[in-house]
């Protein structure tokens, strides 16, 4: 049984709690000071990485977030060492915030809840062709796989509006698309959330984006990219999402004949590729068809 849909919301919960009391007591007239502060320490580079995510909408972080544990197992150290050195008592509580965070939460949040419980999906090897498959578009019409030969595309399989790493990493696409759009690539955004949800996401872009829908996560199913209750517990009512189940974020790039050049099937929800690598391979692929034309 898979426990991440299960961590996150509890522990930012925690994590918050932990804040306020390290916050009040840290800087009051407590005889546990430099345990409070370690514990202050912990809990303020552990709800500032959810901040920076949910407001600063990065779209990618490094894997092992050194800026995070690092502060984090300092903290831990310095509750420690007040503990037992500098503080006239040992609290508790206080030791519990600064290393339940510290060296608990951070660690398991940094190398065990980013990572993506997936198999790399063989039928998206590159040098294979697109398999086949069926999407919905904005108006409702099906879509078969077939229908994007004849120019490169550029397909983006996302998690949902709730993401916000999918989000930045949309709106990061989004700055490059003129790019994108002189090498005559088609742009294919790619979820199982529902047809209003897809609308609102595609009103905040002034580029021709192709938007998709998965009802059912049928095609998610064919290409080996559904992440069974990837959504955080307490999240889908709140986010009106008719299932926990989405997508794994990936990316796939094929050439004019669906053959795939590219497919990014990162393993951490934090860690997505830069843009300049896709359009290095789409540069190829656009150099490769010329080619095939002169011949």
């Amino acid at each position: 049984m898979d426990l991440r849909p299960y961590f996150i919301t509890p522990a930012i919960a925690l994590g918050g709690t932990a804040f306020v009391l390290s916050a009040i007591n840290a800087f009051g007239d407590s005889n546990a000071r430099w345990q409070w502060e370690g514990a202050f320490t912990a809990s303020t580079v552990f709800i500032g990485v959810f901040l920076w995510i949910g407001i600063g909408r990065p779209a990618r972080l490094p894997r092992y977030l050194p800026q995070a544990i690092l502060p984090g197992l300092a903290g831990a150290l310095l509750a420690g060492a007040g503990a037992l050195f500098w503080d006239n008592t040992t609290n508790i509580l206080a030791l519990i915030c600064a290393i339940g965070i510290g060296v608990v939460l951070l660690p398991l949040y940094v190398f065990w809840y980013s990572r993506l419980p997936r198999e790399e999906a063989i039928q998206l090897t590159p040098g294979r062709f697109l398999p086949e498959f069926s999407l919905k578009d904005l108006d409702g019409k099906t879509v078969h796989s077939d229908s994007f030969r004849g120019r490169p595309s550029f397909f983006l399989f996302y998690r949902g509006n709730w993401c916000p790493l999918c989000m930045a990493q949309i709106k990061e696409i989004a700055t490059r698309y003129q790019e994108l759009e002189q090498s005559g690539t088609r742009v294919a955004l790619v979820s199982n959330q529902s047809h209003e949800n897809t609308q609102k996401l595609a009103a905040r872009y002034d580029v021709p984006f192709s938007y998709f829908t998965d009802p059912g996560l049928h095609a998610a199913k064919e290409l080996g990219l559904m992440h069974p209750k990837a959504v955080p517990f307490g999240l889908q009512k709140k986010a009106h999402l008719e299932t926990s189940d989405a997508y794994f974020p990936t990316v796939v790039i094929t050439d004019a004949h669906n053959k795939i050049l590219l497919a990014d099937q990162t393993d951490n929800y934090r860690v997505r590729p830069d843009p300049g690598l896709f359009l290095e391979v789409i540069d190829q692929a656009v150099q490769d068809t010329k080619k095939d034309l002169q011949v």
